[in-house]
């Protein structure tokens, strides 16, 4: 009696570990299947990497829209940095408080430090014609297979809150790196998302920069000179 008592419990351990595995098998399928997930995406006209550089280049100049970058996954930050962009003009606001206001038109630049110090500069080099960047939300990773040895696969376009969107995927050979996507608006060129995957302990991780952008939002208010009144300052006034 005993021992048939042993022997069901250990078959009651077997099945019990059994079906656990079999829930990790699951779980890990549902979790790998939901990260690499893009979307219906119609694939049947795509892009060179020549074409979206050149779109990606007319965003650059895109005039006016608001973003605030949002890390979404294992690490995402608490703070919140946004950017007023408006004829050539940047704003940028860290939790609420500015902290640079840059016109490339006329090439000047002011950083606040503290909320009580501005540092002021003037025939700034800076200038948007030569960053890989949209106000600093860098596209070079797809810009050319040289000299970042990145390469690149159109993933398709989708439609999303009524706008029409490609996936583009860019990851180096060499180095065996899981891939970087973006999407990138059709019309404006502009980048909406970045999404990183990284190994962590041999398990993919998805990283997502959504950039909440909010297009044809900026007034020449939000983007006005800072009154330099009630700060302590530094370099040209």
């Amino acid at each position: 009696m005993d021992k048939e008592r042993k022997v069901n419990k250990r078959k009651n351990v077997l099945k019990m570990l059994l079906s656990v595995l079999i829930l990790i098998i699951i779980f890990l399928i549902i979790y790998e299947v939901s990260i690499w997930y893009d979307g219906n995406l119609d694939s049947s006209n795509p892009m060179s990497r020549e074409e979206v550089v050149r779109l990606l280049e007319k965003g650059k100049e895109y005039g006016n829209y608001y973003y605030y970058p949002e890390t979404k996954g294992f690490f995402s930050d608490n703070n919140k940095t946004e950017y007023y962009i408006k004829d050539n003009i940047e704003v940028i606001y860290l939790n609420s408080e500015i902290i640079s206001w840059v016109d490339y038109n006329i090439r000047e630049r002011i950083m606040i430090l503290n909320g009580k110090t501005a540092v002021v500069a003037t025939n700034i080099n800076e200038n948007l014609t030569n960053a890989v960047n949209q106000h600093g939300f860098d596209y070079s990773l797809i810009v050319g297979k040289e000299p970042y040895n990145y390469e690149y696969k159109y993933l398709g376009e989708k439609t999303q809150n009524g706008r029409k969107l490609i996936v583009v995927s860019v990851w180096n050979e060499e180095y065996k790196m899981l891939p970087t996507k973006f999407v990138i608006d059709k019309e404006t060129g502009l980048i909406f998302e970045r999404s990183d995957y990284v190994n962590i302990a041999f398990i993919p991780i998805k990283i997502t920069f959504d950039r909440n952008i909010k297009l044809d939002a900026i007034t020449d208010e939000d983007v006005k000179r800072p009154d330099l009144n009630n700060y302590e300052l530094f370099g040209n006034k």
